[in-house]
């Protein structure tokens, strides 16, 4: 069973983990946006993600890792169902677009598969920008 919680402080070292698993530098507690997420499967973290707010109708998708050391099938079904949920959230506030800027393939790749996102410009990484207008709230029921 999978299950989305909002991120707290307390789960930081999580995070952490999973950092040092993947070899990668940490982020810095602070620069984890309030829009952030974790979703657990069987009571067990795989998978945070979070999006950062603006001023304007545009929001930013923010770093996404997950648990290296659980089963693949449940994390891939797992952030799929994490995107969506982001997803639905800023569309909840009132933002039409999700802009992100990576050069992890898999994520592009689940994000256009998601039909989430497009790629905009895969020059040195990659450019997505995610449309949250004319989305029918029944695409995102989880």
């Amino acid at each position: 069973m999978f299950e989305i919680l909002q991120y707290e402080k307390f789960d930081y070292p999580i995070l952490l983990q999973w950092f040092k698993d993947y070899e990668w530098t940490p982020c810095e507690e602070k620069s984890i946006a309030k829009n952030a997420f974790l979703i657990f499967h069987d009571g067990t973290p795989i998978a945070f993600s979070n999006f950062a707010e603006t001023d304007t109708n545009i929001c930013m998708l923010g770093f996404t890792i997950s648990n290296k050391h659980y089963p693949k099938e449940f994390v891939r079904e797992g952030l799929d169902l994490l995107m969506v949920h982001l997803f639905k959230r800023a569309t909840d506030l009132g933002y039409d677009y999700i802009h992100y800027a990576t050069d992890n393939v898999p994520m592009v790749k689940r994000l256009e598969r998601l039909n989430l996102m497009q790629v905009t410009d895969n020059a040195t990484g990659y450019l997505l920008t995610g449309s949250l207008t004319g989305k029918s709230i029944a695409f995102f029921d989880e």
